[in-house]
């Protein structure tokens, strides 16, 4: 077996670089989030928006269901003539045209819901969901060195 006389300086070395940078990762990490608490309040506006999205194309579906109701109830009924009721139910499906044309102009201008690229990446790669990869993601750095 042949000396290490050289070698085992430089391997404690190394390793005694790895060990301060990962206290330093992870100390930086900790400090950074508070705990948590940063990753938690913009998760909290992620899903905030993801819930304003979501309020939207159901209130677009909504006055989807309400439209085709409506078109429906004046066509049926103005077959037959145009009479006041007709006339009622075409002021209904007008209106209910305009409510769709504003939950439409509505879901417009939220936004898209917005994600964090570094999950994505690794939600492709690894076949983890994306909830335990947000959670594990401040972990990456330090496992990574």
């Amino acid at each position: 077996m042949p000396k290490l006389t050289w070698r085992s300086p430089i391997l404690g070395a190394g390793l005694a670089l790895v060990a301060i940078e990962t206290c330093g990762s992870v100390s930086y990490l900790l400090t950074r989030d508070g705990g948590g608490s940063a990753i938690n309040r913009a998760n909290m506006t992620v899903a905030e928006q993801a819930r304003r999205i979501e309020l939207a194309d159901a209130a677009v579906a909504d006055a989807k269901v309400a439209l085709d109701t409506a078109e429906t109830a004046a066509t049926s009924e103005c077959k037959t003539g145009r009479g006041p009721k007709c006339q009622g139910l075409e002021v209904r499906e007008r209106e209910a045209r305009t409510e769709l044309e504003a939950a439409r102009a509505k879901a417009g201008s939220i936004g898209a819901k917005s994600t964090n690229p570094l999950v994505s990446r690794l939600v492709a790669m690894l076949p983890i969901s994306e909830e335990r990869v947000a959670l594990f993601e401040p972990l990456v750095l330090p496992l990574t060195l």
